[in-house]
């Protein structure tokens, strides 16, 4: 997520932990995907779903005619091979049918070893799913830490199709007919449009359906079995807003609040909100009662999509009157006001223009470890320790439970912490160095008189 390029020409890099803004090629009314190495944080590539550019703002080679479209909502995701570091899929998802034939969602891949390190499209159009699909799509990691998870949405259907990616290649779907039917509400078929998000935990979906039906859907999804369950359905009418339609959605950092664009294009209206839900306890009646209105726009500015930085702050974009700024949720965890709302936050760079998108990024949710504090104690004295990566934990076979555990070692020692979030439960160990203070002993001589 270091860089991200997006828009007409739009490019931030977050290398100095703050976004600065400067040029890219990339000309996209809505989707996009950018990748950075894990490593260095260096950009690899990005692409707009149609053409793939490399690091140094050129065409990739073979890097054109990709069958993804720079007008679907999430026109492309990149991920990693499981077994090469060096090569990466590309899955994109076509516009939907009110701009044409839809032509299903498909794969492609790159290879950085070639071309002198920028790479080269070896692998071009592998079919996914075949037409018509939604212009959804997301990918999660599994629970091994290491394959993946790819989820689109079937249009004319209320099927979920999620691919595994294992070092075997893209495997056969595992499908989940659950939720509303996502076809047209009229002659035209808007509802393809909409963003799905993933949680960073990847244990839990939000689905937007624009236009006619107005839905906001929330699900639980597996990453051990790809099963989607748990569903959730929210009517723009039931957050009150009976004229909004929702298309950008994305998680906080601890997973607990959803935040979400609605957005009216009527001329007459004109309106457009950021909101906040609570969905901690994914439970309908309190995520209707946790709504809290970030932000509303009474002008010919509209919200549309909404991305996580490496700072673990939300953007959004906005469109309209030659836009260039980009306003940040800066606390995101915090419920209300305390979300810390900046307009205008971040000018990303004069002579570019945001358009309705933001790159789409793999949820790099990550297996169970701890961290120790101090990291090394004298023996007696406390420490803690604390988990991280899963929402639950057991500490040495589950002879302690917490987030935290508090020890008082006298010995080196290791400690197993076993984390469970969703259906993933992993183990990890931490070593406790113990040092032994040294004591210091002042012996009594008594005084000699003189004779």
């Amino acid at each position: 997520k270091w860089n991200w390029q997006f828009g007409n020409s739009c490019a931030l890099s977050f290398s100095t932990g703050v976004p600065i803004g400067y040029s890219s090629m990339i000309n996209a009314f809505e989707g996009g995907a950018s990748i950075s190495s894990s490593t260095t944080g260096q950009l690899l590539f990005y692409t707009d779903g149609a053409t793939v550019w490399t690091r140094n703002n050129t065409v990739m080679l073979n890097g054109t005619g990709l069958n993804g479209d720079n007008s679907s909502t999430q026109s492309a995701v990149i991920v990693p091979f499981p077994n090469d570091t060096n090569k990466y899929y590309i899955f994109t998802t076509d516009q939907g049918g009110y701009a044409g034939p839809n032509i299903g969602a498909y794969y492609s891949v790159v290879d950085m070893t070639l071309n002198g390190g920028l790479g080269a499209v070896t692998i071009k159009n592998t079919l996914l799913l075949s037409a018509p699909v939604t212009e959804k799509i997301v990918a999660v990691r599994s629970c091994n830490g290491t394959d993946s998870w790819v989820i689109t949405h079937k249009f004319n259907s209320n099927a979920f199709y999620a691919f595994p990616i294992t070092i075997a290649g893209v495997g056969m779907p595992v499908i989940s007919n659950i939720g509303s039917f996502h076809n047209n509400g009229s002659t035209f078929s808007y509802e393809t449009v909409g963003c799905m998000a993933a949680s960073n935990d990847g244990n839990k979906l939000a689905v937007s359906i624009y236009d006619f039906t107005n839905l906001l859907e929330l699900f639980d999804f597996n990453r051990v079995t790809g099963v989607i369950t748990n569903s959730i359905s929210i009517s723009t009418a039931d957050l009150g807003m009976t004229k909004f339609q929702p298309y950008g959605l994305i998680f906080s950092p601890d997973n607990s609040k959803l935040y979400v664009t609605h957005t009216d294009e009527n001329i007459t209206l004109q309106k457009s909100s950021l909101i906040q839900l609570d969905v901690s306890l994914w439970n309908k009646a309190a995520i209707l009662s946790s709504q809290y209105v970030v932000n509303v726009l009474n002008s010919s500015y509209f919200y549309f999509t909404l991305a996580l930085g490496p700072d673990n702050k939300i953007y959004a974009t906005r469109t309209g009157s030659s836009n260039k700024f980009l306003d940040v949720v800066n606390n995101p965890n915090a419920a209300g006001a305390a979300c810390s709302f900046s307009f205008n936050a971040v000018n990303v760079n004069p002579g570019v223009l945001l358009t309705r998108g933001l790159p789409n990024f793999m949820s790099e949710n990550t297996n169970v470890s701890a961290v120790l504090s101090p990291t090394s104690v004298s023996a007696g004295f406390n420490a803690t320790l604390t988990g991280i990566g899963a929402s639950s934990y057991t500490w040495n076979g589950g002879a302690f439970t917490g987030n935290s555990l508090v020890i008082s070692p006298t010995v080196s020692t290791t400690y197993t912490v076993t984390g469970t979030s969703g259906a993933c439960v992993s183990t990890n160990t931490i070593a406790v160095n113990v040092f032994n203070t040294p004591s210091i002993s002042l012996a009594y001589s008594p005084s000699v008189a003189c004779a």
